[in-house]
Parts: C-alpha cells; sequence; structure tokens
C-alpha cells in the first residue's frame, strides 16, 4: 500500500474513542490512552492571561493515539510524534505515525500540544461557527492577509495575548514531563518501565523540543535520539504567516512581543514574569527566540545533543527557512536538505491531491521516513 492510499485507509479507521483500533496490517494497531493534565493546578494559571484557558477542559482531559506493534503486551521502546502548530488533526500524522512503527518496531506516541488536535473546544474547528467571525476580524484590522476560518481561532487567541505562544508551550512541556515520567516509572499501559523514548518533531515542535532539551529536566532528554523535520531554527528566523498557521496580523504581534517586549516584562512582578525569567524552561524558551539571549548556554547544549540529532530540511521552506536551521546547528550537524520535485508547503509537504505526482509523493515520504526509521531504531 502506498502513502496515499494508507493515508485514506488510517482516516477512515481513526478514532480518538475506541480503545483499540486493529488495522488491515495485522502487525500493527493503534490504542488511544487518556491523560489529565495538572496544568490547572499549576499556580501560573493564576496570572489573568492564563486563567480562563486553565478552564479549557478540552485541553485538560483527553485521549492521545499510540501506533504498537501487535503481540508485544508492553513496549520497551517509543518514539514521540510532536505536530505542528494550529494543527487540529491527526490524519496527516497517521500515515508518519505507522511507517516508524512498522519500520523500527517502537511504539509511536501522538501527544497533542495544548489547545490543538482534540485538546481544544469544537467550535475551533466549526466553518459554520468561524464562518461568522471572519468578517468581524476582517473588519477590525483593514488590509489583513491570510485570515482564513482554519487559522482564525489561534490567530484572535494571539493577537488579544502574546503571551499564550509561551504560556501553551509551557503547559505542554509541563504535560510531556508528567507522561515521560510516567513511562519511565512503569505507570504506562502500554510501555515497561524504564522505556528508551527517541523524539520525531516536526515544525513548531522542533522548537519545542529545542527548548526541552536546553531545559532538560531531571535529565530526561540525554540520552535520547532526535529526528528533525522540516524545523530547527531560532523563533527570529521563522515565518509563521500562512492560511493554515496564523494570519499577519497575529505573527506579527507575537513577533513584536517575543522580541521587543517580553525582556522588558520579565521586570515586572507577576508569576508569568517569574517562570519566564527564572524557570529552566523559561530562560530556554527565550534562548530560542533571538541569537543574542544565552548563547553559551544554548550553544553548549546544541553541542552536546548535535550528534544524537538528524534534520531534515525542506530546501525552499518559506515558515522555517533553511538558513536559519544552518545558522544555529551549523556546518557539524547532520542535515539532509531536500527538495521534492512537486508542488508542496511546510504545512503539507506530502500532498494527498496531486493525482499527477502520487508517486513521486510517494519516493518522498519514504526518503524523509526511511532516513528517519533507520536513524532511530
Amino acid at each position: 500500500m502506498n502513502f496515499i492510499d494508507r493515508y485514506i485507509y488510517l482516516k477512515s479507521v481513526f478514532n480518538l474513542r475506541d480503545e483499540c483500533i486493529p488495522l488491515h496490517d495485522p502487525a500493527v494497531e493503534i490504542r488511544n490512552v487518556n491523560f489529565c493534565s495538572d496544568f490547572s493546578k499549576n499556580e501560573f494559571v493564576l496570572d489573568k492571561r492564563s486563567f480562563i484557558d486553565s478552564q479549557i477542559n478540552e485541553n485538560l482531559h483527553f485521549n492521545y493515539p499510540v501506533f504498537v506493534p501487535v503481540g508485544n503486551k508492553k513496549n520497551n521502546k517509543a518514539i514521540l510524534l510532536v505536530h505542528g502548530l494550529n494543527e487540529r488533526s491527526w490524519n496527516k500524522h497517521l500515515g508518519w505515525a505507522y511507517q516508524l512503527c512498522k519500520s523500527t518496531g517502537k511504539s509511536v506516541i501522538l501527544f497533542p500540544i495544548s489547545y490543538h488536535m482534540n485538546r481544544g473546544p469544537a467550535i475551533w474547528t466549526d466553518p459554520h461557527e468561524m464562518g461568522k467571525l471572519i468578517e468581524i476580524r476582517k473588519n477590525s484590522f483593514p488590509g489583513i492577509q491570510y485570515s482564513t476560518i482554519v487559522n482564525l481561532a489561534l490567530s484572535e487567541r494571539l493577537t488579544m495575548v502574546p503571551q499564550r505562544f509561551f504560556m501553551s508551550g509551557f503547559n505542554y512541556a509541563d504535560d510531556l514531563i508528567k507522561l515521560i515520567k510516567d513511562i519511565k516509572s512503569g505507570n504506562h499501559p502500554l510501555l515497561q518501565e524504564g522505556t528508551e523514548i527517541d523524539y520525531f518533531a516536526y515544525s513548531i515542535g522542533v522548537f519545542l523540543m529545542q527548548c526541552l532539551i536546553m531545559a532538560d529536566p531531571e535529565n530526561l532528554f540525554r540520552d535520547s535520539k532526535f529526528v528533525f523535520f522540516a524545523g530547527g531554527s531560532l523563533f527570529s528566523e521563522m515565518n509563521g504567516v500562512s492560511r493554515f498557521i496564523m494570519d499577519n496580523k497575529a505573527f506579527e504581534r507575537i513577533y513584536h512581543y517575543f522580541l521587543n517586549e517580553m525582556e522588558e516584562e520579565i521586570l515586572h512582578d507577576g508569576e508569568y514574569s517569574r517562570v519566564l525569567g527564572e524557570s529552566s524552561m523559561g530562560k530556554a524558551f527565550r534562548a530560542m527566540i533571538r541569537a543574542d539571549k544565552y548563547k553559551k548556554m544554548r550553544d553548549k547544549v546544541i553541542d552536546y545533543f548535535r550528534p544524537r540529532i538528524l534534520i531534515i530540511a525542506l530546501r525552499d521552506d518559506k515558515v522555517v527557512p533553511l538558513k536559519g536551521i544552518l545558522d544555529l546547528f551549523g556546518k557539524q550537524a547532520l542535515i539532509k536538505v531536500m527538495h521534492f520535485k512537486f508542488p508542496c508547503i511546510h504545512e503539507n509537504p506530502f500532498p494527498v491531491h496531486l493525482s499527477h505526482a502520487l508517486e513521486s509523493v510517494d519516493k518522498a515520504f519514504n526518503k524523509v521516513f526511511m532516513q528517519s526509521a533507520a536513524f532511530l531504531a
């Protein structure tokens, strides 16, 4: 079965309700696992900018899928897949996870970023409701570009409160650390105590993993391997303007805030300022925003992890340009630069609608994931 046929098949059988989803391949199945976030218990949410978000129940209690090899009651090796910004469906990533599971024999965990996938209210993905609001935003910002019902919810939230970009990542980091510790201690239903965990990160997921390995709480990541796909630069080198990610007004707001206002706000009182200024995750985040912050710390971490990272970059990427990745990691890094012979974009590297290029898309997908699997095996 080629990539596109598998995409159609997996999309047709996948859901987040059933505990177990058997697949046509008797060697692999999907298991859905429940997770309860501790974010609402964190004093950080007492900040007025995050209190409302802390009450979003979908973000606190949710299921996440795991692709597992059949016949192995509890695996002792896993890959955690981290998706991109403003993604609301796992459809694109199901084939990625299947291929990694099939090729490595490892369980593949698809763990959603805070307020993404099924961790957000249904209204955020309701075309009818978002359609009612899109004209309001366009009227509020004359000349706005790339404003769509797909990116409206994220664009509105970040324009109103740019700090959410950090707070959502902080929430995700807290949840991910809890998940890793549960796995390592043997408190996961599908994985053994002491399971080895490697990572496949895509787009903004790469940025999140860079922050996490820089903070590296309790040395949870020091023995892991990482594949960074279509990501790897500092925030200052990114361009998040896209009809699938956020409109230009939202990106301008967060770009200006984090490059020009954040450091001043750290000097003020408040839990948000303390976390940004004093916590290991806050310092790591600031190190990944611009080149002049915590450079020595950033360089030291990159030097340590560089042999454990495979970077697969897209030559003509407009969201995370290749130059930004090369500038950060240097010539010594293991970087594979790819250019596909069919129209594709950062947000959709393997388009399934190109009937005239099915073979080329299939070859590109196999090239990326065979190299990824070989590195993570």
